[in-house]
């Protein structure tokens, strides 16, 4: 995989997991904190891609802390553009 860090201010790191062959997101991992603040390594893993208005869309998300699965989500509907005003985007001054 091709991996992109990211290095916050604080000092952590984002890693993003890029798959060569087809350049969709296959994976991020983070150091996190769990609901009772003990340091943890969170992946959130990409699967289960399909095109949706022509933008390759993961449909399943699975959730890893310290390598073992947390949670998963599954994505049943995607819209894009779907008529959100441009000001909701507009950064306060």
């Amino acid at each position: 995989y091709m991996v992109l860090d990211r290095i916050h201010p604080g000092g952590y790191t984002i890693s993003i997991y890029i798959d060569p062959d087809t350049y969709l997101m296959y994976k991020m991992k983070q150091d996190s904190l769990d609901e009772m603040m003990t340091e943890i390594v969170e992946e959130t893993v990409m699967s289960d891609y399909k095109e949706v208005e022509g933008v390759m869309t993961a449909h399943v998300l699975t959730i890893l802390r310290d390598g073992v699965e947390f949670a998963m989500l599954t994505v049943t509907d995607v819209e894009y553009n779907s008529g959100l005003e441009d000001s909701f985007f507009k950064k306060e001054e």
